[in-house]
């Protein structure tokens, strides 16, 4: 009985031993894993593998989908309202923010501005033209500009003004003429341009390059000039990078790239439920950039604020920094510091617009603007979700309404959603929590569609999204 009793205390004890062994692995790992995630300054420290990139410290600051539209192209008439449905773009006002932000620019202490895509509403040959001059009065600042086009910025099949009742049809610009108008802010001083693309590659300062990607998909068909929502880093755009990348060392040249369409997904199923805002093959994109050595890729389009972080089997991070529209709540941009291998990224916002002299809480006013024009937007696009996958035919409007709990439709989860997504930094209630899950374990499949967005857009996956500190550590090769 006394050797049965030892035997069971044995057991026991290795047990134990056994267990707290796998709960220190596991937090170990962990911890490793953090450490990789963040690239520690621990890491760094203890590796004594700090990079100087640069011989002095650089200011950069980052905005997007700016969608420039002259004030004058607008109009009060319902064929206005009815063409141009705002449902999250200020496009009448976004003259006066491009304006606003201009003077925040020029008033700055950063070196430099990258702007990463849609700088027009439609790719209207006088947005661009208008924007330029805009632009030109940055650089005349002392502040280096360098750009990309976007989805809406070449082959405008939607290039309109609106003069009382009418709607007109104006030029647009194709992606040569984009080159020439904006010739000043990347491609006068480019290394190199690719020939299939409006891609290039410029040095903005000693120790830094720039990899600026046309990752647009753009041309024409029987039915003209067309530009689509996706976007592409084709095997011909990669045969260039690569070209520009293989004879520059990572480890003493700091490698950034501006683009338009996400390389990362921001949430899970991201492309799944919005296609066309990551770029096609990005698990394999991603991949392939992190290990040429390019540590973050500044991106926009889908007009929230988000980072992403990418590991690669080799052990290289790449970041994908994506900044959310000035026209759009909460009408956010980034500045970033670089100083030696540390790299500080901050997010500030648009507080103040002075509308044709109309002064007024502008961050109150985007935020109104938005939660109204959502409703809209999400019956719209479950619509449209709807018939492309041919689910069933569920009265969409109706059932978006009705409550699911006593304070609580499936608009108002959703919305809430979205406009966390846009603000960054998710955060989710215990009674959001409880509303998703009565739509993931209803029998209605609208419903069961509409818990899993909602849940993903809602779950905020690490690193932080507004303020985070980067440590851009060794690249193995």
């Amino acid at each position: 009985m006394r050797k049965q009793s030892l035997r069971i205390i044995l057991i026991l004890i290795l047990f134990i031993l056994f267990y707290f062994k796998n709960i220190y692995n596991n937090n170990n790992e962990y911890n490793k894993t953090k450490n990789k995630y963040y690239q520690s300054s621990i890491e760094v420290e203890n590796n004594n593998t700090e990079i100087v990139f640069l011989d002095k410290k650089v200011k950069i600051m980052v905005v997007s989908d700016l969608h420039y539209f002259p004030f004058e192209y607008t109009s009060e008439t319902d064929e206005y309202k009815e063409n141009v449905p705002n449902n999250r773009k200020l496009i009448k006002e976004s003259e006066a923010i491009n304006n606003e932000m201009k003077n925040r620019i020029i008033k700055s202490d950063v070196d430099l501005v990258f702007l990463t895509g849609d700088l027009t509403k439609d790719g209207e040959r006088q947005s661009h033209l208008e924007f330029a001059k805009i632009l030109n009065e940055i650089e005349n600042s002392g502040k280096k500009v360098f750009v990309v086009p976007g989805n809406h910025d070449i082959n405008g099949s939607n290039a309109v003004k609106f003069e009382g009742e009418n709607q007109i049809d104006v030029d647009t610009v194709s992606a040569e003429e984009f080159k020439k108008i904006y010739k000043n802010f990347g491609y006068d001083e480019a290394i190199s341009i690719d020939k299939n693309s409006i891609s290039y590659m410029v040095e903005p300062v000693k120790g830094m390059k720039l990899i600026a990607i046309d990752s647009c998909i753009y041309g024409i068909n029987d039915e003209g000039m067309f530009s689509e929502t996706g976007g592409s880093v084709d095997e011909i755009k990669l045969k260039w990078i690569k070209e520009q990348i293989k004879n520059i060392d990572p480890n003493k040249e700091l490698i950034l790239s501006i683009m338009h369409h996400n390389l990362i997904e921001h949430f899970e199923n991201q492309d799944k439920y919005f296609e066309g805002y990551v770029v096609e093959e990005s698990e394999s994109i991603k991949n392939k950039f992190a290990d040429m050595g390019i540590r973050v890729v500044f991106t926009g389009h889908f007009h929230i604020s988000d980072i992403a972080v990418n590991i690669t089997n080799k052990g290289n991070s790449i970041y994908d920094v994506e900044t959310g529209s000035i026209i759009t709540y909460p009408c956010p941009y980034r500045i970033i510091e670089i100083d030696k291998n540390i790299m500080n990224i901050s997010t500030e916002r648009i507080d103040y617009v002075d509308f044709y002299g109309i002064n007024y809480d502008f961050q109150k006013y985007s935020y109104e603007f938005l939660l109204d024009g959502l409703g809209v937007l999400i019956h719209k696009m479950f619509k449209e979700y709807i018939k492309d996958k041919k689910l069933d035919t569920e009265d969409v409007d109706y059932l978006m309404n009705i409550n699911i709990t006593k304070d609580y439709t499936a608009e108002k989860i959703f919305t809430e959603a979205m406009m966390e997504n846009y603000c960054g930094d998710e955060k989710i209630s215990e009674n959001q929590k409880f509303v998703i899950d009565k739509l993931l374990n209803s029998d209605l499949k609208i419903y069961k569609l509409i818990g899993e967005i909602t849940k993903s857009l809602f779950e905020d996956n690490l690193p932080e999204d507004n303020t985070i500190k980067i440590y851009l550590d060794k690249v193995n090769e």
